[in-house]
């Protein structure tokens, strides 16, 4: 069944708001499509690639779980899939120019 490409793009936004580590080679193989198909789909309705939707997702997630009372910048960044907090905190800097801790902060207020 082939979809359109917005509805390409909504299912797999809303996999990554679950999992934000998904690759689009899994995401593909569950929803039996092409990785072409839906990388295209991607570019045509975003105009971005899946690696940078996969980023936006991650960030979210990211100031999703750093807003959290009590959360660790260590504990979020093993969450997230890395393993060292230098490389999560890194990432962070480069979307957003500010370091987790900042991020967290501003989750408490």
């Amino acid at each position: 069944m082939t979809y359109p490409a917005v509805e390409i793009v909504r299912r797999i936004e809303e996999a990554l708001a679950g999992q934000p580590r998904l690759s689009l080679a899994l995401f593909c193989r569950e929803m039996k499509l092409s990785r072409h198909l839906a990388a295209q789909a991607i570019k045509e309705a975003k105009g971005i690639s899946f690696r940078d939707l996969q980023q936006e997702a991650l960030l979210k997630k990211a100031k999703e779980m750093l807003s959290q009372p009590g959360a660790r910048v260590q504990d979020v960044a093993l969450a997230l899939g890395y393993r060292r907090a230098e490389d999560f905190g890194r990432f962070l800097r480069k979307k957003t120019s500010r370091r987790p801790s900042d991020l967290r902060k501003e989750g408490k207020s």
